[in-house]
């Protein structure tokens, strides 16, 4: 019985490993890619339009559909007429921010924007150019509220002993 039993346990080993050799060889994935064929299409990258300070008017909330129309209309025509006079006005519209630094290093600017955030402040960062000479300002804002800046620019300089300027935006 042990010599049955040996035969067996050797037929066994056998099979397993041809079976470990052979299917692989007979299943190669081919139904992977059948499966699978359909490419992927992307849209077109949408378009967005930028209005400017000039364009910004607010509708009234829950006017009647047809008032609505109205003054979308209206605003249609201050829109164009604004187009019209943009080279000779100015923009109504102003924002304030509060500048707290101007560094020539960008790394010194993202190191301030990241304290002030850690705070809680708006802070974003401008980098402007004259000359050849790179600036990058830290900010807090922008509102179109003056007074609102000129609160932060207080409580910044009671609590944090830090000094500023109050800037338009953009």
């Amino acid at each position: 019985m042990e010599k049955a039993l040996k035969q067996r346990l050797t037929g066994a080993i056998v099979l397993v490993i041809s079976g470990v050799v052979l299917i692989p060889l007979l299943l190669d994935g081919a139904g992977h890619n059948a499966r699978f064929s359909q490419d992927i299409v992307m849209p077109p990258e949408p378009v967005i339009n930028i209005k400017s300070w000039d364009e910004l008017k607010e509708l009234p909330a829950n006017l009647p559909p047809a008032r609505a129309k109205d003054a979308a209309e209206t605003n249609k025509a201050a829109r164009q007429k604004a187009q019209t006079n943009k080279q000779t006005s100015s923009p109504s519209i102003k924002a304030w921010a509060l500048q707290l630094g101007s560094f020539s290093q960008e790394t010194n600017a993202l190191v301030l924007q990241d304290q002030l955030r850690a705070n809680g402040y708006r802070a974003f960062i401008v980098k402007s150019k004259k000359s050849s000479d790179i600036r990058y300002e830290v900010r807090i804002g922008p509102d179109l509220d003056r007074s609102n800046i000129e609160k932060i620019k207080q409580k910044l300089k009671a609590s944090e002993n830090k000094e500023s300027i109050i800037v338009t935006h953009p």
